[in-house]
């Protein structure tokens, strides 16, 4: 993170850049979705969403139904209800109402 980064309050997930599993470049994959799938199943996720990876930069989204919302869980003190930023936690948007 950086001095451009979002308020650290809304920061409540950083994607990673790097595939997370283990093994996959000693066979020469860098990742392999039977693997990933795994990987979630052995951590009690039930259910995982799937896109088509575009180049680009990759967003994150947190978004509440109201300010009250957003300030009860992200301790935020303007008017935000939600906050857009990159892998790397720099602002995309800030979402008020």
């Amino acid at each position: 993170m950086s001095r451009f980064a979002l308020a650290p309050q809304w920061l409540a997930y950083l994607p990673p850049t790097t595939v997370t599993f283990r093994d996959q470049r000693a066979r020469g994959w860098l990742e392999r979705p039977e693997e990933a799938f795994a990987h979630f199943r052995e951590r009690g996720v039930a259910e995982v969403v799937c896109e088509e990876k575009h180049m680009g930069s990759r967003a994150v989204i947190a978004l509440c139904r109201t300010a009250d919302a957003a300030k009860a869980r992200f301790g935020v003190t303007g008017e935000e209800t939600g906050a857009i930023w990159t892998r790397t936690g720099r602002t995309f948007l800030m979402i008020e109402r």
